[in-house]
């Protein structure tokens, strides 16, 4: 069975790279005779440690409306670079808008403007048997002028699944909030076409089943990051050594990202906050005689996914005040090397929620700085811990140090609550495994939605 897994991989994203390889090692353990290929980014640090993988890789169709940007050196655009994108938008939609409409002629003319190996991918479309969206959480919309054409960027290789007639399959997304209207009404295009689709928190489960014009049927299970392995081969505590770092000491691990608050009156100041309680909690930290480890959990491809760009801000601010850290950035590093060393922090304060995914599978109590929709509240909330969430938007200095001295107090209960919801999640990845398989063997027609009740014991949502 030819199965396309989409979107683009990004290895630079340890978040992404865990979901991409635990997505694909749930379609082998679903479908025995898988045969994946995988979307590439246009950077090489992109796919170069999945590639070693074997797996076939294809080139991108739509490009993003930034590309003629040196996006790594900016994390703000000015009203020149909006207006630009804005332009390139609107031409990368007409174009890539005739691949989907259902005349085969248009769809011939489209494709003559569009590369060779776009070509080719469009090919591997039309020829594979099922595309399968790999679990995360891109699909939500603030209310912002540009969340249309970016909802659509973002759900384009559905609808192209769609377009084909192939089965399409969503591995465990946090979906919404969808604020734009055609955002809302694209998504729930895509989810009323598709053949599974399955969400990764509460909150994203609720928020789809308010929706009267959705009829798909959502299943409910965990982030697949949860799922992943350390590495076995790799000594974190040597890698943690040889980067100055006194392993004897309790250390603190915190990873930010740069943020641009999309669709908030005041963005800056909003930012501002926010590098300005990390600063404050740092301090509180160092009084604790903590060791502090700034970690660069997701290096790009561009400056919005780049987050030495704000650890560099906060650490910028810790060196004029002569404060103590230590800062990490390797793009050597692996998803599964990276949760080996964060298994070895005391604690772990992360904005990157897969940061935060990796340090709980390893027992390690974490506070997360939550943003983009609803994932970093629901997984939470689902791990019985969302006590220890705070939304990006709302957080202050205060606020952060009382939720780090809770997890203080409460370490072991917090250690405790993480082993009973590792427990809770031993059978969740195979219940998964087998909706997979049928959905992909099932013949033509979706599934009609029924209602649903919550298993107390794993959180999957079975037929009432």
């Amino acid at each position: 069975m030819k199965i396309i897994l989409i979107p683009g991989n990004t290895d630079l994203n340890r978040g992404d790279q865990a979901l991409v390889w635990e997505s694909i090692r749930l379609i082998e353990d679903a479908c025995e005779d898988a045969d994946i290929t995988l979307m590439k980014g246009d950077d090489l640090r992109q796919y170069s440690q999945t590639e070693k993988l074997g797996y076939p890789l294809i080139q991108t169709v739509l490009k993003h409306p930034g590309r003629f940007f040196n996006k790594r050196k900016h994390v703000r655009y000015s009203v020149f670079d909006i207006a630009v994108m804005g332009l390139v938008a609107v031409f990368d939609f007409f174009l890539s808008s005739a691949l989907l409409v259902r005349c085969r002629f248009v769809n011939y003319l489209a494709q003559r403007f569009f590369p060779k190996n776009s070509r080719e991918t469009l090919a591997k479309f039309r020829n594979c048997d099922a595309v399968v969206v790999k679990g995360g959480g891109f699909i939500h919309s603030y209310g912002a002028i540009t969340d249309a054409y970016q909802i659509y960027y973002l759900l384009f290789y559905m609808l192209l699944a769609i377009r084909y007639g192939k089965k399409l399959l969503i591995l465990p997304n946090s979906i919404g909030p969808l604020k734009n209207g055609i955002a809302r009404r694209l998504a729930i295009y895509v989810m009323n076409h598709a053949d599974y689709v399955s969400v990764r928190e509460s909150v994203s489960n609720d928020y789809l089943l308010s929706m009267k014009s959705l009829h798909s049927h959502i299943y409910h299970h965990a982030d697949l990051g949860f799922f992943l392995n350390a590495s076995a081969g790799f000594d974190a505590i040597d890698y943690l050594k040889n980067h100055g770092v006194d392993t004897s000491k309790q250390m603190v691990g915190i990873t930010l990202r740069p943020y641009r608050f999309p669709g908030d009156a005041n963005p800056e100041e909003k930012y501002r906050n926010y590098i300005d309680s990390v600063v404050a909690l740092v301090q509180k930290l160092l009084e604790k005689r903590y060791q502090i480890i700034l970690f660069s959990h997701t290096l790009g491809p561009g400056a919005h996914e780049n987050d030495a760009l704000a650890l560099e801000e906060l650490s910028a601010i810790l060196d004029e005040r002569n404060l103590p850290y230590k800062f990490i950035e390797d793009v050597a590093l692996d998803c599964r090397q990276v949760m080996s060393i964060y298994s070895h922090f005391t604690f772990l304060v992360g904005t990157r929620f897969h940061s935060v995914i990796f340090a709980q599978n390893s027992f390690v109590p974490t506070i997360a700085i939550s943003y983009g929709g609803n994932k970093g509240v629901g997984i939470m909330k689902d791990a019985g811990l969302d006590d220890y969430s705070i939304p990006m938007g709302e957080i202050s200095s205060e606020r952060l140090v009382s939720a780090f001295e809770r997890l203080e107090t409460d370490r072991n209960e917090v250690i405790e609550q993480l082993r009973q919801h590792r427990n809770e999640l031993e059978n969740d990845r195979d219940i998964m495994v087998n909706e997979v398989k049928k959905s992909v063997n099932r013949g033509e027609g979706k599934l009609i939605r029924i209602p649903y009740v919550p298993d107390t014991n794993i959180g999957y949502l079975k037929a009432a």
